[in-house]
This record gives structure tokens, C-alpha cells and sequence, in this order.
């Protein structure tokens, strides 16, 4: 039995640990005439936040009364155990863990928990994104020298259609004017973006980011300042140039559509997979694939069924530009 797991079950053991609890041996020696024993307590557990040092006092204070006598290796070897307890003691983490990996309750435990876990974090994820969405959406309106009241009503309708089951009308109309007005919008923005990077992962960055662009082309215009402000957006969300351009296309042949001959077809095709000009069919599939698994709506299911629609319409536009490239329409 490891000393300090008393009244702890594995679930909380499991817990603890990947929360910074450790498992310690302290060394302390015992002189007797001219022998010096060097000696290890038995394998102790100290949870997260308290100190080891201090649960090796009891080795120190035997190092100091009985490990000293032995001459001439009772003090050298009482000066290094001492060092060693006084330090906290020799991690013995490690070598438990790997131990407790063969255990089947501990492993059940460990994946139970990671469930749990998961759970919990997609809920306040998707509460984190339909505000971070919708502030998003309203900094583009402010962004907008010349927005008026039908980009008004389509960001309230697109936050209602979104977001309304996870946060209620009030909450959202009430960010959308708040956040509209906001004269510092530039000052806050990449604060927001900040704090999404730490919360958001790539994914669902890059679906925050189409749902501005639908906002910015809403209209059928891409002024100068909603251009900025979508680029502006995209590199402090921390995403890549072509990541930005990609999910820009995505959206603009959605909503500005397109020119019915083949050869504009497979141009903005191109344009969309991020191509050249001369690719070969091969690429056109290897550069579908990579797309494919990287913008795949399954991704951000975790934030509703109607966020993972959205992505599902931008992802059919890939899907689209492949099918044109390679000859299937």
C-alpha cells in the first residue's frame, strides 16, 4: 500500500495525477559503529499542491539522530540523503504511472474521466463560440463604413438561426447592439482573437472566420474596409493566409456565384483549392484530400447541428471545385 492514497479512489487518483500529484521515495541512512546503511522510505504519494519537502521531514530527522556515526561514510552518506529529502525527495512518478498503466481500473478510470471531460469542455465551447461569433459579427458591422440596416438584420438573423438555442435572442441581440456601437472595436478585436486562439481550436477558427465572411459578402460588395477587417480577423484568430483565402473563396462563390462557362468554372475551381493554373489531376486529388480532412464538417460537430451545417455548406464547395477540376460536372 503507497502511503497518502488512503480514502482515494482511482478516479480521483487518475485525477490528481494529471494534475501535478507525485510519487516520492525519500533516502535516510542509519549508522551503526563503523556501518553505514543507506536506506529508502517506501514509495509516498503527495497530491497536487502540497509540498514534498515536507513529507520527507520525518527521514531528515532520522538521517540526522542515527546516520552520522559510521566513520568514515556515515556523515558523507548522511549529507546527500539529507540533500536529497530536504529537496523533496527522488520523483518516482514515472516508473508508478507505467506501473498503473497495466492496472484495468486504472485505465477505466483514466478514459471514463477523459469523457467526462470532453463532455464538459464542448458545452462551454460552444457557449465561448456563439459569443465570440456573434461580437465577431457585430465588430464587422462597426468595421463597415457603409453598413446599413439589411447587414443589421442578417447578422441578427444568422445569430438567431446559430447561436439562439445556446444563448437565447436577448443575450444575442443585446451583444450585436452593444458590440456594433463599440468605438475601440479595433482596440477589443484582437483581444477577443486572443483569447478565442486559447479556446478554439484551428477548426472551429476557421468557422468563426467563414461566418464573418458571409456577413461581409451579404450584400453582394466587398468594400476596402470589410476586406481589411476580414483578413484583420483571420491572422489574429492566428490562421494562415491560405486558410483565409481558402474559406474567403468558399464563401464568395456561395453568394456571389459564379460564371456558367467551364473555363471560369474551373478557374475559380482553382482558385478555391488554392491551384495553379497547370495542376494535374493528381494534384487537384491530393490537394482534395489534405482539404478533405482539414475542413471536414465532422470537426465541429461538438458546437450543434447548425454550426456543423454551415460547415458542411462550405465544405460541399470544395467538394464542388474537385468535381469540376476532375470532370465530374
Amino acid at each position: 500500500m503507497i502511503a497518502g492514497l488512503e480514502n482515494r479512489s482511482v478516479l480521483d487518483l487518475a485525477r490528481e495525477l494529471d494534475q501535478g500529484g507525485r510519487f516520492v521515495v525519500y533516502p535516510y541512512c542509519v549508522s551503526l559503529l563503523v556501518i553505514t546503511l543507506r536506506l529508502n522510505s517506501g514509495v509516498q504519494y503527495v497530491p497536487p499542491g502540497h509540498s514534498p519537502a515536507a513529507k520527507g521531514l520525518p527521514y531528515v530527522i532520522a538521517t540526522l539522530l542515527l546516520g552520522w556515526w559510521g566513520i568514515p561514510w556515515g556523515p558523507i552518506f548522511s549529507i546527500a540523503a539529507l540533500a536529497e529529502s530536504l529537496g523533496g525527495g527522488r520523483d518516482v512518478t514515472f516508473e508508478v504511472r507505467m506501473a498503473l498503466q497495466n492496472e484495468p481500473s486504472f485505465q477505466a478510470a483514466r478514459e471514463f474521466d477523459a469523457h467526462v471531460a470532453a463532455a464538459e469542455r464542448a458545452k462551454i465551447t460552444a457557449q465561448d463560440f456563439s459569443r465570440a461569433a456573434a461580437r465577431l459579427l457585430a465588430y464587422g458591422i462597426a468595421a463597415n463604413d457603409h453598413a446599413d440596416s439589411e447587414e443589421m438584420a442578417y447578422a441578427s438573423r444568422l445569430c438567431w438561426e446559430l447561436f439562439g438555442e445556446i444563448l437565447g435572442k436577448n443575450e444575442l441581440d443585446s451583444i450585436l447592439r452593444i458590440e456594433s456601437q463599440e468605438p475601440n472595436w479595433k482596440l477589443v478585436l484582437p483581444q477577443v482573437c486572443i483569447e478565442l486562439r486559447k479556446l478554439a481550436s484551428a477548426d472551429e477558427r476557421r468557422t468563426l472566420l467563414s461566418l464573418v465572411a458571409k456577413l461581409m459578402l451579404v450584400d453582394g460588395k466587398f468594400s476596402a474596409s470589410e476586406k481589411a477587417y476580414f483578413t484583420s480577423v483571420g491572422k489574429h484568430l492566428g490562421l494562415e493566409m491560405d486558410d483565409i483565402r481558402l474559406v474567403f473563396e468558399t464563401e464568395k462563390t456561395q453568394f456571389l456565384g459564379s460564371d456558367s462557362s467551364l473555363a471560369m468554372r474551373q478557374r475559380k475551381a482553382r482558385v478555391v483549392l488554392g491551384l495553379q493554373e497547370n495542376a494535374s489531376d493528381e494534384e487537384v486529388k491530393k490537394r482534395y484530400r489534405k482539404l478533405a480532412l482539414k475542413y471536414h464538417p465532422d470537426r465541429v460537430s461538438h458546437l450543434g447541428s447548425k454550426i456543423q451545417a454551415e460547415a458542411q455548406r462550405s465544405f460541399s464547395k470544395i467538394t464542388e471545385a474537385r468535381d469540376i477540376l476532375l470532370g465530374a460536372q
